[in-house]
């Protein structure tokens, strides 16, 4: 019968953080399973939550995190096997290890299969925005509604990510281990650079945008190298790839830097951005207002904002009902 007592956990629990722990009390700590453990990390994730800084090291943040989730995974592998969210306290615990940062907490996920590799998912729901540090160094910056994936052999035998949405990532260079990010049909390969991709599954091109270094990208028998300000897109329907210069880097970067630009782009298809930055839905009262076209740049992205730029340049008027924005043509 196990009597292992909660101070006793903690106390293994600050060795693991520090990385101090010996053989046998990684193995106690494995034999650590069910509710009352599962209880008792959270409280302590919310002491370390409490007790972090940004100034903790990552090699012990990495070390902290991918052992943590770890048994974690251990946890839920001998309950159901079944995936499942990992709730509020638990992001508190993967913010301690992992420094997610951002407008809020990204939701953290993971897959115990047949397989030893485990899955980790980093999900950033409509209305957010996250960013989180691999084991690798390498850190990505997730736009609304995107997710992000990666086994537990990141950064040991590969370095591939797997992107629905949009992120921005800045890659540490480790020229043995390519990093590689898979976005729906096409592939980005770095070896340390930055650059952000958009793949979002309802829009029909996935864009890859280079900031600094140099990429390549890959798509059915296509490969292109792509310079600074220059970006690669995919056509999901055609199947195409085309490399082009970036007239106005702001216009890509526009989110990371928390702006919103109109480039030409009629109502209907910025309805999309809308509802995944503020977690809202877009209802046309009129097919007419939809095919407005709009040009502008928005330092201050509150919706009110936003919402008041597209009203006093377009004879189109909006209404909030909760959580629904209407619009409809302007009658003279």
């Amino acid at each position: 019968m196990d009597m292992t007592n909660k101070k006793t956990y903690f106390d293994l629990l600050d060795k693991l953080y520090d990385g101090t722990t010996t053989e046998a009390e990684n193995q106690q700590l494995d034999s650590l399973t069910g509710r009352k453990y599962e209880a008792y990390f959270n409280a302590y994730s919310d002491r370390r939550w409490d007790e972090s800084s940004p100034e903790l090291g990552r090699e012990r943040i990495d070390r902290m995190r991918n052992d943590i989730l770890s048994r974690i995974a251990t946890f839920d592998d001998l309950s159901d096997r079944r995936s499942r969210r990992l709730w509020p306290t638990l992001c508190k615990a993967a913010a301690v290890v992992a420094l997610v940062v951002g407008a809020s907490l990204a939701s953290y996920r993971y897959a115990v299969t047949s397989q030893p590799e485990r899955q980790f998912e980093v999900v950033t729901a409509f209305g957010q925005k996250s960013s989180v540090t691999l084991p690798d160094g390498t850190r990505i910056w997730l736009n609304s509604g995107s997710r992000v994936s990666y086994s537990s052999a990141f950064n040991s035998r590969s370095r591939t990510v797997n992107l629905e949405g949009e992120a921005y990532f800045s890659v540490a260079r480790n020229e043995q281990l390519p990093f590689v990010v898979q976005a729906d049909g096409m592939s980005v390969t770095a070896l340390g650079t930055k650059f952000n991709v958009k793949a979002y599954a309802n829009e029909e091109e996935v864009v890859a945008t280079l900031v600094e270094g140099r990429i390549r990208t890959d798509a059915g028998d296509e490969s292109e190298i792509v310079l600074p300000e220059n970006q690669a897109s995919y056509n999901r329907s055609s199947g195409a790839m085309s490399v082009r210069p970036v007239e106005n880097m702001e216009l890509p970067m526009a989110w990371f830097n928390n702006k919103i630009v109109f480039s030409g782009e009629t109502l209907d298809l910025i309805a999309r951005t809308l509802e995944r930055m503020y977690n809202v839905k877009v209802v046309f009262g009129d097919d007419a207002c939809r095919r407005y076209a709009y040009r502008g740049l928005v330092h201050n992205n509150s919706l009110h904002n936003v919402l008041y730029l597209i009203s006093s340049t377009s004879p189109v008027d909006y209404r909030i009902t909760g959580n629904t924005v209407e619009f409809r043509s302007r009658q003279p």
